[in-house]
């Protein structure tokens, strides 16, 4: 699983000189950390969502 995450991630690594793309690298790592944060609240306390 790492290993396929380091392939998509490479290309990006190689263009770290370029300021947007470390600008949208650390966006997206943040993006994906806030909604797996959201999903296992949702999932372990179903009880809080509001309708």
């Amino acid at each position: 699983m790492i290993g396929g995450l380091v392939a998509l991630l490479e290309p990006l690594f190689k263009n770290r000189s370029n300021p947007l793309t470390i600008v949208g690298l650390i966006s997206s790592v943040l993006s994906a950390f806030i909604t797996v944060y959201f999903v296992l609240q949702a999932m372990t306390n179903p009880n809080n969502l509001q309708p």
